[in-house]
């Protein structure tokens, strides 16, 4: 097969990265920032607002400079292990259209204290949190599909437990 005739994807780096873009799916796939404060919010490319958008997978694994992450309504989804062991990570706000967190997003995040779910979340992966022993509290930010109780996450009829947040 001729490879010369597929089409390729749009590649764009911007202030905090590489965005590729497949149809109209923007992923951030690498992070080249060194802020504490990761602001996902009004994101451009080449002049246009990015609408809709996805982390992808390990992109912020193991940084150790990020200590805040603030994201607005076009992120959609965070990727597995996009956080992992951002050891220095301490909240983060999902803003209000994160739809799905895959598995291990924020675990051994050991300064994780706050976190804000998007009132959009439907789907989250095992072990979120793994080891992150100073995360006592999800502020549910009104989400109907998840409930938060004794240090517990569970699913809103509580038939399926999330995960448990150690102290």
């Amino acid at each position: 097969k001729d490879l010369s005739e597929q089409p390729s994807d749009e590649v764009s780096v911007i202030g905090i990265g590489t965005f590729r873009n497949k149809g109209n799916e923007w992923l951030l796939i690498s992070y080249t920032g060194t802020d504490t404060v990761l602001d996902l919010t009004g994101i451009e490319i080449n002049g246009k607002q990015v609408t809709s958008y996805r982390i992808a997978e390990g992109v912020f694994r193991n940084n150790t400079t990020l200590e805040k992450i603030i994201a607005d309504s076009s992120l959609k989804q965070i990727q597995s292990d996009a956080f992992y062991g951002c050891t220095n990570l301490k909240t983060v706000d999902l803003g209000k259209s994160v739809e799905k967190l895959g598995n291990m997003v924020f675990s051994d995040c050991s300064a994780l204290t706050e976190v804000k779910f998007s009132p959009a979340l439907q789907e989250i992966g095992y072990m979120l949190f793994r080891n992150d022993a100073n995360l006592s509290e999800i502020d549910l930010n009104g989400n109907a599909n998840f409930k938060f109780s004794d240090g517990v996450l569970y699913s809103a009829d509580m038939t399926v437990l999330y995960e448990t947040l150690l102290s």
